[in-house]
C-alpha cells in the first residue's frame, strides 16, 4: 500500500526547481527522493519507491504502522506529502545558496483577529493550504473565501489574507472529517469545481493586491493580444493548429513567486474510497502542455475534461484531494492563460 507515497512523488516532480533543493539536501529522506527523481527522469520502467518509503518511516514512525497481519497500512497521501515538503522547505531556509527559491514553495498568510474592543494580526508560513468544504459551495474560490474567515472561542472574528504568494501553490480538500460517533474520518463527497486557472487576487492584503495592480493590468492587456493573435491564425489556417505559435513571447521571472495573483492548475492528488487511511491515491500532472495520469506504475495520458471530472462524486469515483497550482509554465516562463 504505497499509493499515498507514489502520488506524492509524482506530485512533486511537476516541479523542475525542487530537485536542487533534494539535491543539496542532507537529510535521508531528501537524498532518497533526489536518487528517485534520477531513476524515474533516466527511465520509462517503473522504480520501486523503497529508499524514499524506509526513509520516510525512519522520519516519520507513524508511517511505519502495520495491520493486524503485519502488512504495511494505506496512510494520508497530505501528510507524507507535507512531511517531504517541509523537509525541503528546512532546506531552503536554512542554506544561502537557495536564497533565489525562499518563495518557492511557501507563502505566508497574516490572520486578523477583531474583538468589540481590540484588533490584532499575525503572519504565519505555509506550504499546504487547507481548505475546509462548506456545504452546498460548489466552487473552489468560494470555498476558499469561507476557510479565510470564521469565529473562534469568546465570539472573535477571524480573517485570514494572503500576504506573500508562493511559485507553487498546494491546496488540501479538507475531505476528511472525525466523526466522534463512529471514531473514525468521513469522507466528504461535495463536488468542488476545479478551476484551470485561479485567481487569489480577492484573498490578498490590501498591500500586496497594490502590488500586483500593476501586472495584473499587464496581463489583461497580454490576454487581448493572444486572443487577436489566435483570431488571425485561426482565419488564416482555419482552425486553431497554430495556436502555440500565436502567444507573446516571454523572458526568464526576475523574481520568484507569484507576484499577480493568478495560478494554473498543474496537478492533482485522487482519492477513491471512504476513507484517508484507505482506498486508492492516483496522481494526474500536467506536462508539456499534456495531462498523465500516475497510477502507480500505470502512466496513461488524459483530457482537461479527465482532469474536471475529479470535482467529487460517489466514494468509488477519484475525486481531488490534494491540488497543486503553479504560477507560470516551468518551459516557457509563460503565465497563465487568462483566456
Amino acid at each position: 500500500n504505497t499509493c499515498y507515497l507514489n502520488s506524492a512523488v509524482q506530485m512533486l516532480r511537476v516541479i523542475p526547481n525542487i530537485r536542487q533543493v533534494l539535491d543539496k539536501d542532507s537529510q535521508p529522506l531528501s537524498k532518497a527522493m533526489a536518487g528517485l527523481f534520477r531513476q524515474l527522469d533516466g527511465t520509462k520502467e517503473s522504480v520501486k519507491p523503497i529508499g524514499v518509503w524506509t526513509s520516510l518511516m525512519a522520519q516519520f514512525p507513524e508511517f511505519a504502522r502495520t495491520s493486524e497481519q503485519g502488512h504495511p497500512m494505506q496512510h494520508d497521501s497530505q501528510e507524507a506529502l507535507s512531511g517531504i515538503l517541509n523537509n525541503a522547505i528546512q532546506t531552503i531556509q536554512t542554506n544561502n545558496e537557495h536564497s533565489s527559491l525562499t518563495n518557492l514553495l511557501s507563502g505566508t498568510i497574516v490572520q486578523t483577529r477583531t474583538s468589540e474592543s481590540s484588533s490584532t494580526s499575525a503572519p504565519s508560513d505555509f506550504s499546504v493550504l487547507t481548505v475546509n468544504l462548506t456545504p452546498g459551495v460548489a466552487t473552489l474560490e468560494m470555498n476558499m473565501l469561507s476557510s479565510f474567515k470564521g469565529t473562534i472561542e469568546g465570539g472573535q472574528q477571524t480573517l485570514s489574507q494572503f500576504s506573500k504568494l508562493p511559485e507553487y501553490l498546494f491546496i488540501h480538500l479538507a475531505r476528511f472529517t472525525w466523526r466522534n460517533d463512529t471514531k473514525s474520518k468521513t469522507k466528504i463527497l461535495a463536488q468542488i469545481n476545479l478551476p484551470f486557472v485561479l485567481d487569489v487576487n480577492n484573498l490578498c492584503t490590501d498591500d500586496l493586491k497594490q502590488q500586483m495592480e500593476s501586472e495584473r493590468a499587464q496581463l489583461k492587456i497580454r490576454r487581448d493580444k493572444e486572443v487577436e493573435l489566435r483570431k488571425k491564425a485561426k482565419q488564416k489556417s482555419g482552425h486553431d493548429e497554430d495556436e502555440d505559435n500565436a502567444k507573446v513571447a516571454d523572458s526568464e521571472p526576475s523574481v520568484l513567486g507569484n507576484t499577480n495573483g493568478f495560478y494554473e492548475l498543474c496537478g492533482v492528488i485522487s482519492h477513491k474510497g471512504r476513507d484517508a487511511d484507505g482506498g486508492h491515491y492516483v496522481a494526474w500532472a500536467k506536462k508539456k502542455a499534456a495531462w498523465l495520469v500516475f497510477d502507480d506504475d500505470n502512466v496513461a495520458k488524459v483530457t482537461e475534461q479527465n482532469i474536471a471530472d475529479l470535482s467529487g462524486g460517489p466514494p468509488e469515483s477519484h475525486m481531488a484531494y490534494i491540488l497543486l497550482y503553479r504560477s507560470r509554465d516551468p518551459d516557457t516562463n509563460a503565465p497563465p492563460m487568462l483566456i
